[in-house]
């Protein structure tokens, strides 16, 4: 996959389903564990498919308490992600002034 970004050319090696980028914006890179809580490995290569059949057999419903729990504020708290997440911030902000 080629992107151009300011008349520059990125090529994301991988985003082709071998644990490759899943999202990038201005100034944000995401790798695959951060998103979905897996690793790269070689040998699941088609793990994305079963896990695509499993999200189309869940109703309505389902995903609509899904997306509000992982919407709300307090989703990463007291867990070991968000703590270094916080004590991270905090040192950026701390140390940009």
């Amino acid at each position: 996959m080629r992107l151009a970004l300011l008349g520059e050319t990125v090529e994301l090696h991988g985003a082709d389903g071998y644990g490759g980028p899943l999202y990038i914006g201005t100034c944000c890179f995401h790798r695959r564990d951060a998103l979905c809580g897996k690793k790269y490995n070689g040998r699941f290569m088609n793990d994305w498919k079963s896990e695509i059949e499993h999200v189309m057999e869940t109703n309505l419903q389902e995903l609509e308490e899904q997306s509000k729990a992982l919407a709300c504020c307090t989703y990463e708290e007291n867990t070991l992600w968000g703590k270094e997440v916080d004590n991270l911030l905090s040192i950026s902000y701390n140390t940009s002034y």
